[in-house]
């Protein structure tokens, strides 16, 4: 039975944990903080079903500003990064974990990846849709609608969980990293057969949804639609100069095509 006392000692706990986390911590550090400060409280869960034929779309941005460098790409640049060559901490990786990261929204995949249109840098952004329904559990997105203490207080711990987790990330703060990890696999890593990948809000757009799959499975799920490679932005759209169709080959774009796929108004004469 959980009373007053108990949901004042697990304000208590979070502030506390919230004034200690710091960049010299170890992911092991603050896994045990977070133990230390949930104990004794279940944790509560969700989940959502994404239906089949459900778009998302991918953005990566090129070390170049050169298209011909696409000459080169092959199915497998499109797909999941080998673990061999992550090196850094993501949203949900760790250095030679590999995370297949997609949006539902196109325009906050490019925030994801820290697009901005006055730079010279090539982006691809990939469309990918389901092949059949899938499970996700959520990561502070959905509260308990328990109104006794305990769910005041997991309700509580579900906001700091969605705000710890989704904290942007920028120069100096990419120990916050090893905290969304910590989060992650302390309380939100759950058997394949329960769920298949993660949904969470999208860094500062809680109106868009972030899921990621543990890219040896993303295949399973998704299906490859095409890609569209942006080159700049011109009178309020994007310039489009190549893009990747279904068998992943290198043509040029048509509106119809581009409006089909990515629900995107294309003017060739923005080139």
């Amino acid at each position: 039975m959980y009373t007053y006392e108990d949901l004042i000692k697990a304000q208590k706990n979070i502030i506390k944990f919230k004034n200690k986390l710091g960049p010299e911590m170890s992911e092991r550090e603050i896994s045990w903080k977070l133990f230390e400060m949930s104990t004794g409280i279940p944790i509560h869960v969700d989940f959502v079903e994404w239906a089949k034929s459900t778009c998302f779309y991918r953005a990566r941005i090129l070390n170049s500003t050169s298209l011909k460098v696409l000459k080169k790409w092959t199915k497998n640049d499109f797909w999941g990064v080998p673990k061999k060559l992550v090196s850094s901490y993501g949203r949900l990786n760790r250095p030679h974990e590999s995370i297949f990261y997609l949006s539902n929204n196109l325009y906050q995949t490019l925030k994801e990846v820290r697009y901005k249109s006055n730079k010279s840098k090539i982006v691809v952004i990939s469309c990918y849709e389901t092949k059949k329904r899938f499970k996700s559990v959520t990561i502070g997105q959905n509260f308990t609608k328990d109104e006794s203490y305990l769910g005041t207080i997991q309700n509580m711990y579900i906001d700091f969980f969605r705000d710890q987790f989704s904290k942007p990330v920028g120069k100096g703060t990419e120990y916050l990293y090893k905290l969304s990890n910590a989060i992650i696999k302390d309380f939100f890593d759950l058997p394949f057969e329960v769920s298949n990948a993660w949904t969470y809000p999208a860094v500062e757009n809680k109106e868009s949804l972030n899921v990621a799959f543990k890219s040896e499975y993303a295949s399973e799920f998704l299906k490859y639609n095409g890609s569209i490679v942006i080159n700049g932005e011109k009178n309020g759209g994007f310039k489009i100069p190549v893009c990747f169709n279904s068998n992943y080959q290198l043509c040029l774009p048509t509106p119809i095509w581009v409006e089909k796929i990515f629900k995107l108004v294309y003017k060739p004469n923005l080139e």
